[in-house]
């Protein structure tokens, strides 16, 4: 017997959660396109059969982003297209961590944090796969975004698929150790002071907080917070990916 399933959840509780306020207008239309999505409330029509007269209803789908529904196929036809991706070699899972002190800035300004996320994760993989000293080649690799914990809590974060390897003049290098690719503190290190100057170069370009009914924006300044996220450790990760790659 299966519980009920999220939008279900969505249509029992939504209107006593949106009550409490504190959700932008962007939040609301996923709650509710989520809570509709394949019922009466979207529309949809009957298919007929042509030989027995059988009539099926037929509701349409939200198609949004966050829909569990409508994403499950999409997820399922994106795994098997990057699965017949994969080379024979060992595969890296790095997971590029922001602290929790960014996790508000982060909310009410994605495009401000996830922008230099993507480019300094981009930057700092590349950075340290040319250096002789650990691979000395051209990294490719495979990022996700994450924004969400397992405990549904705020946590953004970057998951990286990074193949054991690069090229260089247009021969495979391999990594020189089947279970070490790149030095985990020295690319946490680098990938955290990388980050808070592009959020630096950012705020200093065109930096606007916006707001939205209910809601309180950050109250501290973006140096408050870039301080205050600088001081923490484990800004990144690094293990094989072997969960990862199971999939496939």
């Amino acid at each position: 017997m299966h519980g009920p399933d999220l939008a279900e959840v969505i249509r029992r509780h939504g209107r006593s959660l949106l009550a409490q306020g504190g959700a932008p207008p962007a939040h609301q239309r996923v709650l509710w396109d989520l809570a509709r999505c394949r019922t009466s409330g979207m529309g949809g029509f009957v298919a007929v059969c042509r030989d027995c007269g059988a009539r099926h209803q037929h509701f349409h789908s939200c198609r949004n982003r966050h829909c569990p529904r409508c994403q499950a196929g999409v997820r399922g036809a994106w795994l098997e297209a990057r699965c017949r991706d994969l080379l024979p070699v060992p595969y890296f899972h790095v997971v590029f961590t922001l602290p929790h002190e960014l996790s508000r800035l982060t909310l009410w300004n994605k495009r401000f944090v996830y922008g230099p996320l993507f480019r300094v994760v981009s930057s700092t993989l590349k950075t340290f796969g040319r250096d002789p000293k650990h691979l000395g080649a051209e990294l490719g690799f495979l990022a996700i975004l994450h924004t969400w914990g397992q405990r549904l809590g705020l946590h953004p974060h970057l998951h990286c698929v990074v193949p054991g390897g690069g090229l260089r003049d247009g021969q495979w290098i391999p990594a020189r150790s089947e279970r070490f690719l790149l030095p985990v503190k020295a690319l946490s290190k680098h990938f955290r002071w990388r980050f808070l100057k592009a959020l630096r170069v950012a705020a200093t370009v065109s930096y606007e907080c916006p707001t939205s009914p209910g809601s309180e924006p950050p109250k501290r300044s973006q140096g408050s917070w870039r301080r205050q996220a600088g001081r923490r450790s484990g800004w990144s990760t690094a293990r094989l990916p072997s969960a990862v790659l199971s999939l496939c």
